[in-house]
């Protein structure tokens, strides 16, 4: 499982092209998108929540680094073995990458 994690602080634009470079598919143990939520006031966020999109509120801006630690540690309790990429909301995964990680 690959764990994508990015971070919003008022991204909410960019974050929705980052998820459609993401694949469609329906085997939700291929991978999943982690938002840490930077700034909580921001609404535009509450349509990305999917099978394979998580929202993490961190309460305020903890700032990037912490809010990908944030992550990170959400991330391995759940799953130890977890291969986890930071990314940032304004990337996007092109098809050549999405085939060289399976991700279809």
């Amino acid at each position: 499982m690959i764990y994508f994690v990015t971070v919003n602080y008022y991204s909410g634009l960019l974050i929705s092209q980052l998820i459609k470079s993401l694949p469609l598919t329906s085997d939700e143990n291929k991978y999943k998108l982690i938002i840490v939520n930077n700034s909580p006031s921001d609404r535009s966020l509450e349509n990305f929540a999917s099978q394979t999109t998580l929202i993490l509120d961190s309460g305020s801006n903890i700032g990037f680094g912490s809010a990908c630690n944030f992550a990170i540690k959400w991330v391995y309790t759940q799953d130890t073995n977890a291969t986890i990429w930071l990314i940032n909301p304004d990337a996007y995964l092109s098809i050549r990458l999405i085939c060289k990680l399976n991700l279809f």
